[in-house]
């Protein structure tokens, strides 16, 4: 379909239509929030020569061969990501991030959050001419990516969208302030969010769920009250080996137990060995000797034990 107009970079260098092109970036902007958060399809290719000046001062998107949708779910966190940034959280929209990719084995949590949290921080306070938001999603999606985290295909999509958006941005006005403007459409983004997704089928499945739910209640219920009162109710809890942890008490216990007698002997042998008598061992005692030979003899195995049985930490 033919859409009559001049291209957008035709206003670039023109002043007197700065404020037009204040106005029809954050109409833009405002669009392709809604077309992002809300719709769930948009036009993926918003580079200038695709964008026409209509004569009634509308914007026109032309050549629609690239677009992309995104899911509900994925809407819902991109809204709670960007609400969280315009905000000055940027924890809880690394949190969110991290939610949005799958990890893998080499998922390394402290250098993602250490980087992620940085560049929201950066961000937050800048201007588009300062840190762009195409670079923003592109830069952030390389931190999820280098820090084991797998990357959705649409994430990566709407990263190269809003590049295009950057060079918009440009022309435009390269003071544009996207924090403002998310934040003037942040309640409209929320209940419109809400609303696309109450419909008579949803509506319908979430009810015919509960009503299902609400069915095996009443026998559930039934089943725990006759085994309280048979006694017979057991709560099964998956936490260490009870056996294990028995039985290295009671180790712990023996060792300690054989601790004391070993220093009881020696201490019986010193007092002894001060009693002179006829029958001698090297000199001293035969009694206290003999104690004393059994206490060392006793500490020799006890070390061995522990060195060469007992088990070492496993690394994890």
């Amino acid at each position: 379909e033919y859409i009559e107009g001049q291209k957008i970079t035709s206003l670039l260098g023109n002043e007197s239509d700065s404020s037009d092109g204040k106005r029809l970036l954050q109409e833009t902007f405002g669009a392709y929030l809604q077309q992002i958060l809300i719709d769930g399809f948009f036009h993926a290719d918003p580079h200038p020569g695709n964008l026409v000046l209509t004569p009634d001062g509308r914007l026109g998107l032309l050549d629609l061969g690239m677009v992309a949708r995104i899911s509900p779910r994925m809407q819902g966190k991109l809204i709670r990501f960007i609400l969280s940034i315009s905000e000055g959280d940027p924890l809880d929209g690394a949190d969110i991030a991290e939610s949005m990719g799958e990890k893998t084995s080499n998922y390394d949590a402290a250098k993602y959050y250490r980087r992620a949290v940085v560049l929201i921080s950066r961000y937050q306070h800048a201007t588009l001419s300062q840190l762009q938001i195409g670079t923003l999603m592109m830069e952030f999606t390389e931190v999820l990516r280098e820090s084991g985290i797998r990357v959705p295909r649409e994430l990566a999509m709407l990263g190269k969208t809003l590049l295009h958006l950057d060079q918009l941005v440009k022309v435009l006005d390269p003071d544009f302030d996207p924090n403002h403007t998310v934040q003037k459409y942040a309640a409209q983004l929320m209940i419109r969010h809400l609303s696309s997704s109450i419909s008579l089928g949803n509506v319908m499945r979430r009810f015919l769920e509960l009503k299902d739910t609400a069915g095996r209640v009443p026998k559930a219920l039934s089943t725990v009250l006759e085994q309280m009162a048979r006694n017979e109710l057991r709560v099964k809890v998956d936490a260490v080996d009870q056996m294990k942890l028995v039985g290295g008490l009671q180790k712990i216990a023996n060792r300690i137990t054989l601790g004391l007698l070993l220093a009881a002997l020696i201490i019986g042998a010193g007092l002894l060995a001060r009693i002179p008598t006829s029958l001698t061992i090297l000199g001293y005692p035969a009694v206290a000797m003999l104690l004393f030979l059994v206490a060392a003899a006793g500490a020799i195995a006890l070390m061995i034990d522990i060195v060469i049985y007992d088990e070492k930490p496993r690394k994890r």
